[in-house]
This record gives structure tokens, sequence and C-alpha cells, in this order.
């Protein structure tokens, strides 16, 4: 039996995040991800490099259930890439697997193994991705009167996955576990507040339990901020730059990189990351979903 390409890299999570920096920004979701896990707070993942390669930078996470994925690799590296994903024994083609945030140019190396190994291709959701920094000192940011900002506490975590799209799948209590050492921002409304007040990023409290937010972001276990949101009513006052910028903070304060990813038609998203202080556009990314069907899902 031919020797499993890709070897169990839990023991080295640390060390394989900081050496991911050196592919910055397009590494920023697999750094983050690697980091999380690296120090507890999720244990979503297993992550896996190349035993024979153990200098390359061909990085491998997948789920409990070996469904969901996401890679990472240099341009250069592609033939490793490659390789490895032909003989590994860790993927099974012939059910439906959904790969995160893959880089514009790993895209067609998936496609080609895809093809070889089940006749299938991925589909594709297309994203741009947006990275933040600021290496110098920036201005403080700040809440107006009548509101006040916190960390998510439980109905702000409950709402939020009830409305979102993409973190719905994850359990109430699982995603408070995670969210009280990742940064989550929210919005909430506060009459006592009279006058605008400076957003201390270091050290926010969390919100009220039983208090729902009216803006809210948080950060994923797959290593990104996602899950924006405005109540429709209070949209157009800034709320939700207000929130991002918060988190964006928050995460660089603990050492990760701030990266977000926007589908192609979400136009308001589009023009606030284009426009937002620190933010810019990095690389293009997809979501790919690979149907077979022995799943009983059809297949394209």
């Amino acid at each position: 039996m031919e020797e499993e390409p890709f070897a169990d890299a839990t023991e080295t999570l640390a060390a394989l995040a900081h050496k991911l920096k050196e592919d910055l920004p397009v590494s920023a979701s697999m750094h983050n991800s690697i980091l999380i896990h690296a120090r507890g707070h999720a244990e979503d993942f297993t992550f896996y490099t190349l035993s024979k390669h153990p200098d390359a930078h061909v990085v491998l996470w997948l789920d409990q259930e070996r469904k969901r994925l996401a890679l990472h690799c240099r341009k250069t590296e592609l033939d490793l890439l490659a390789e490895a994903l032909q003989k590994t024994q860790l993927l099974d083609w012939q059910s439906t697997l959904v790969a995160f945030h893959v880089p514009d140019y790993i895209q067609e190396t998936l496609q080609e193994v895809a093809r070889a190994r089940s006749g299938k291709e991925f589909m594709k959701q297309e994203a741009v991705s947006f990275a933040f920094h600021q290496p110098s000192p920036s201005e403080p940011l700040k809440c107006k009167a009548g509101w006040r900002v916190c960390r998510l506490g439980r109905e702000g975590v409950r709402h939020m996955l009830e409305t979102s799209k993409f973190q719905s799948q994850n359990s109430l209590e699982a995603m408070l576990r995670f969210l009280r050492a990742a940064p989550s921002v929210g919005v909430y409304r506060d009459p006592d507040a009279h006058t605008e007040t400076v957003i201390d990023v270091a050290s926010l409290s969390f919100g009220d339990d039983q208090e729902r937010p009216i803006a809210w972001i948080s950060t994923s276990a797959h290593g990104n901020l996602g899950v924006l949101m405005t109540e429709e009513e209070h949209r157009g006052q800034g709320l939700g730059s207000l929130v991002t910028q918060v988190a964006a903070r928050m995460l660089e304060t603990q050492g990760y990189i701030p990266v977000v990813y926007v589908e192609p038609d979400n136009i308001p998203s589009l023009g606030m990351f284009s426009k937002l202080d620190g933010w810019k556009e990095c690389h293009r990314a997809a979501w790919m979903l690979h149907f077979h069907a022995r799943s009983g899902q059809r297949s394209n």
C-alpha cells in the first residue's frame, strides 16, 4: 500500500502558523485557523503537511468528518500539492466535499485532481478577499451616543447564528465557547450613553446574555471575519464599518491577520471594504463544492 503523503501537524501548529506568515496575505485565513487551534480555542480541524517535504508550505486542513477542507501552498509548490492530493487516502472523492477559501491559483489544480479521482468537477462560488493592516498608530475608534460596543453575549450569538447562511450549522454552545476567546463585536442600544465614547479595543466587555445587538461581526474557526450584519432599520449609519474596524484591531492585537471574503454580487460590502481605512483587496478565492451521486445530491 502506498504511503500516505500527508502527516498530522498537530504537534507543530504554532511553528506552522509562523512559517505561513511568509506567504501573507494569501495565507491569512489558513494562518489564523492554525493559530486558533494551536491556542486551543477550537478543535474543529486537523492540519496536515507533507511528510516527505517538511520544509514545503503545503497545508491541508480537514474537519472531523473529512468533508470540509482548505488548502494552502506557494505557487511554486502546485506540483507537490497535486501529487499529494492524487495519492492521499484522507479524502473520499466519491462523497460530497467542500473546500473553503481556495486561492485562485490553486483552483485548477484542485479541479484536475477531482476529475482524475472522481470524474467530477467542483462547483465554485467566487469571493474577493480583503486583508487589514495598519502599520502605524491610528485614530481611536468612537461609539456615538445612544449605543455601546461589546463582544457578543448569548442572545447576540444566538441571533447571529439564526440569521447567518454560513455559520448556522454551528451549535450555540460550541460558538459561545469559541467566542469567549476569539473576537466578536456587536453594537447595542444604550439610552444611558449620553455622549460619544472612545472604544477600548483591548478590554471590551461582553453584551448582556438577554440583549440582542443591532449590528455584529464574528471570527470563524476558518480563520476569517464574517457574518457581518446590521439590522435593516439601522443601516446607513456606519455600524457595519464600526464593528468591522473594532474586530480587525482586536484580531491584530491577538496576533491574527484580519481577513474577509466577500461575494462579488455583495455590492454594499465590496464598497465598504474598498473604502475602509487599512483594508486592501488582495486576491480572488472560492468556496468549491464537490457533489457525488452516492451522497444523494446532484453533481454538476
